[in-house]
């Protein structure tokens, strides 16, 4: 599967959502394509916001729908300051699509994929007091 519609967002994935992590670390590894990509699909889509995600995806939203939205709605919600939360990313380096949370406030952990992301949600249920 090369587009994944969802609620928020429209994914291009170039070499296919499940493709191997090797294929994919392979296709654009310093982003030239999907910039260009991106260069191309911008004057098309003015209402959009149009973003390198991942390793070989687009991503296609609202404008002003993105992470750091997200992240300011969920700690609204949960009646938290951003501070107080922590956002777990694969891309948080510069330009990377997790990146945009950082002016948030929100405090960040770089993860290398799903197999890291549940071992320190492992590491913050060992570390939470059991109280709360």
């Amino acid at each position: 599967e090369r587009i994944l519609a969802r609620d928020t967002q429209v994914t291009l994935a170039a070499v296919g959502i499940d493709a191997p992590a090797e294929v994919k670390g392979a296709w654009d590894p310093d982003r030239a394509k999907r910039i260009k990509l991106k260069q191309y699909l911008d004057p098309f889509l003015p209402d959009y916001d149009v973003r390198i995600s991942s390793r070989t995806a687009i991503d296609i939203t609202r404008k002003g729908v993105d992470k750091a939205e997200g992240v300011r709605w969920f700690a609204k919600h949960l009646g938290l300051e951003t501070r107080e939360m922590l956002f777990v990313g694969d891309d948080l380096g510069p330009g990377g699509n997790d990146a945009m949370v950082i002016p948030t406030g929100v405090r960040t952990r770089q993860t290398s994929g799903p197999d890291e992301t549940e071992r320190i949600i492992g590491e913050l249920i060992e570390t939470t007091p059991k109280e709360i």
